[in-house]
């Protein structure tokens, strides 16, 4: 790549989404773990058996939780812009590039969206 004139990473950082996302995935943890450090599991069963104490589809709600928390936080999107194109990446897979020679026209514009990732506009086209 040639001498970079803007580059911008993304990632989710916002407080209250991390929120939105840990406070379900802390309750599922201490439903299905509560038991075993109350006692509770040991009174009915015996034992500390997690597959008597915790059904499977609560551990399989917690996996799904855990897998979307790991996801959204290695997630990032960074755009590049050099002198021959515009670069884009996003989602560790997905690569765009537009090169200037094909661009027909571009301008810094202010809409009304915000958010991440790359959208297409009625208005604006590709942003």
């Amino acid at each position: 790549m040639d001498k970079i004139l803007f580059q911008e990473k993304q990632k989710f950082t916002q407080w209250w989404l991390w929120l939105i996302l840990l406070v379900p995935t802390l309750y599922i943890l201490y439903k299905l773990l509560g038991p075993l450090f109350e006692g509770q599991a040991a009174q009915h069963y015996g034992n500390y058996s997690l597959s008597l104490a915790m059904p499977t589809g609560s551990w399989l709600a917690l996996l799904i939780l855990v897998l979307i928390l790991f996801f959204m936080f290695f997630m990032t999107m960074s755009t590049a812009v050099d002198i021959k194109k515009i670069e884009v990446r996003h989602l560790y897979f997905i690569k765009k590039e537009w090169y200037w020679s094909d661009v027909e026209s571009a301008e810094i514009i202010e809409y009304g969206f915000v958010g991440y990732g790359i959208r297409i506009s009625i208005n604006h086209g590709t942003v």
